[in-house]
C-alpha cells in the first residue's frame, strides 16, 4: 500500500522497491512508531494522535454514515456499519482522494459499488473493499486508470469486467478467500505492471491464456492448469521468472504432452516453497515425466508433492539435486512403490511420508549407503503406509539430529530398526501399528522423553507395567500408553 501512495521510491542500486520498503518498516519499529500488540502491528497512540494532527484535513476516518467530509481528503477510511449508496455519493466531491479503504466487517450491506464512484474519483491509487458483500463491478472500473492496490479478498464478487485490462498501473490484486469467483477475465494478461496477485481460497480453475505476459508477477502463490482452449498452459509459467516465496501448482493431469518436454520452474531461484498438485489418478507414464519435467531451483527449502500416481520418483527428488531443502512432504501418492535416496539430502529437518500405499519397504535405496544418512533431519512422519512391513537396519551414525519420529497406521509393520544410537531423540509415538509386538531389543536412547503408543495392542501389552519392555521405558518423563 505504501508502494501505491508513491511513499517508497525506487533507489539507483536497482534494490527492489519491496525490500526497501520493509526496511522502512522495520526502522519504524525499532524507533517504537510502530509497537507490536496482541499479534498485529499498531501505531503508537501519541504517534498516531501527532499524525493526526499533521495530515490536518488531508486523513479522514468516518465512522458514522453521515460524517461531513471536507473535499480535500486524500485518504479515507470507512468505519461504519449499514452503509447505503448515498454514503458513497457524499464522496464524490473529494476529487483528489487516492485512498478509500473499507474496513473489513463494516461492509456487509454493500452487494455492488456505484458506476459513479468509478468515474467521478478516477485518481484513486488505492481501493480496499475487502470483506464486503460486494457481487459484481461494472465496467467503469476501467476509468480508475492510477489506480496500483485494489483489494476484494472475502468479498462474495462472482465476475470482474474485461475493463480490467485498463489498469495499467495496477500492481497488486488481492482476490483471496473470494469464493465466488470461477475465473479470472480474459484481459489479465494486459495487467502489465502487475507484481503481486493473491488467489487462494477463491473458485478458479484454470488461468486466463496469455498469463505469462505477467512478466513482472513476484507473488503468485497458486496457478490452476486448465485444459480449455483459453486457458494458460503450464509452459507460460516459464516467462515469469521473479516468483518468490510460496508457489502452488494445482491441476497437473491437465498438462499436455507437448509441454513435458519443457522445464518450467528450473530458472524461478527466488521460491522457497512449491506444492506440486495432481488432483485425479492419470496415467502413471505421463505423471512420471511432467514430474521430470518440473525440476526445481537448487534454492528451494520446501517442497510438497500430492497425488502423483507414478511409481517411481525422478532422480532430482533425491540424492543432492535440491541441496538447500529442509522439509519434504509426499502425500497420497499410491502407486509410488521405491522411495528416492531422501537420506542425502544435506539440510533436510521435516520429511512427512503420507498415504504411500504400495511401499514394503524402507532400506538402503531410501538412505545413504556411503555416507551418514539424514544428516539433518529433526522430524520423520510415517502416515497411512499400509504395505509397509520392514525398516532396514540403520547404521550408527544415521539419523544424528532426529528429534521426532512419529508411526502412524502402518499396520503390516512388525519391527523397528535400532533407535538407541539416536542421542537427539526426545519424542517417540506409535499409533495403529497393529503389527507391532516389539521395541528394539537395544533399547531406546536415554535422552527419549515422550512415548505415546495408542491402538497397538500387540506392544501395548509389552509396554504396560510389569511387561517385557517396561524396564526400557520406566524412567521416561512422559508416557501414554493405551
Amino acid at each position: 500500500m505504501w508502494i501505491a501512495e508513491g511513499f517508497i521510491v525506487q533507489e539507483a542500486n536497482k534494490r527492489r522497491i519491496e525490500d526497501i520498503g520493509s526496511k522502512y518498516f522495520d526502522d519504524l519499529l525499532n524507533m517504537s512508531i510502530f509497537i507490536f500488540e496482541g499479534g498485529k502491528y499498531k501505531m503508537h497512540t501519541l504517534i498516531h494522535e501527532l499524525a493526526q494532527s499533521v495530515s490536518g484535513n488531508k486523513c479522514f476516518r468516518m465512522e458514522n454514515k453521515d460524517g461531513n467530509l471536507a473535499t480535500g481528503v486524500r485518504h479515507l477510511s470507512i468505519f461504519c456499519r449499514n452503509i447505503q449508496i448515498r454514503t458513497f455519493e457524499s464522496f464524490y466531491e473529494c476529487k483528489g482522494l487516492r485512498t478509500l479503504i473499507l474496513l473489513q466487517d463494516y461492509g456487509a450491506s454493500i452487494t455492488a459499488v456505484p458506476h459513479h464512484l468509478f468515474t467521478k474519483l478516477n485518481r484513486l491509487r488505492v481501493l480496499d473493499l475487502s470483506g464486503s458483500h460486494v457481487t459484481v463491478l461494472t465496467d467503469a472500473l476501467g476509468n480508475l486508470m492510477h489506480l496500483r492496490y485494489f483489494d476484494l479478498s472475502k468479498t462474495h464478487i462472482e465476475w470482474l469486467p474485461e475493463t480490467i485490462s485498463k489498469l495499467y498501473k495496477l500492481q497488486s490484486l488481492n482476490l483471496k478467500d473470494c469464493r465466488c469467483l470461477p475465473q479470472l477475465p480474459k484481459s489479465t494478461s494486459k495487467l502489465i505492471s502487475l507484481r503481486h496477485i493473491e488467489l487462494e481460497g477463491s473458485r478458479l480453475t484454470s488461468m486466463p491464456i496469455g498469463f505469462g505476459k505477467l512478466t513482472n508477477l513476484q507473488t503468485l502463490r497458486e496457478f490452476i492448469v486448465g485444459s480449455g482452449v483459453g486457458d494458460a498452459r503450464i509452459s507460460e509459467l516459464r516467462e515469469i521468472q521473479n516468483l518468490r516465496g510460496v508457489l502452488r501448482i494445482k491441476k497437473l493431469e491437465n498438462i499436455r504432452k507437448e509441454d513435458i518436454s519443457e522445464t518450467m520452474l528450473d530458472n524461478k531461484a527466488f521460491l522457497h516453497k512449491l506444492e506440486l498438485q495432481w488432483s485425479e489418478m492419470q496415467d502413471e507414464g505421463i505423471h512420471t515425466k511432467v514430474l521430470e519435467s518440473l525440476q526445481p531451483n537448487e534454492n528451494l527449502q520446501e517442497l510438497t508433492i500430492r497425488k502423483y500416481s507414478g511409481r517411481e520418483f525422478p532422480n532430482w527428488a533425491g540424492n543432492t539435486f535440491l541441496p538447500c531443502l529442509v522439509s519434504l512432504r509426499l502425500l497420497e501418492c499410491r502407486n509410488c512403490n521405491v522411495l528416492p535416496s531422501f537420506g542425502h539430502l544435506p539440510k533436510l529437518k521435516s520429511l512427512e511420508l503420507a498415504e504411500i500405499l504400495m511401499v514394503t519397504s524402507i532400506d538402503s535405496m531410501f538412505c545413504a549407503d556411503d555416507q551418514p544418512s539424514f544428516p539433518s533431519l529433526e522430524t520423520l512422519v510415517l502416515l497411512d503406509m499400509p504395505k509397509l512391513s520392514t525398516w532396514r537396519r540403520l547404521s550408527n551414525n544415521d539419523l544424528p539430529s532426529l528429534t521426532k519420529l512419529l508411526i502412524d497406521t502402518c499396520p503390516q509393520l512388525t519391527d523397528l530398526p535400532t533407535l538407541h544410537h539416536l542421542k537427539s531423540l526426545h519424542e517417540l509415538e506409535f499409533r495403529y501399528c497393529y503389527g507391532l509386538s516389539k521395541l528394539p531389543e537395544e533399547g531406546l536412547s536415554k535422552d527419549l522423553h515422550s512415548l505415546i503408543i495408542m491402538d497397538c495392542p500387540l506392544l501395548l501389552e509389552q509396554c504396560r507395567e510389569g511387561g517385557k519392555f517396561w524396564k526400557m521405558i520406566e524412567n521416561i518423563s512422559y508416557k501414554e500408553i493405551n
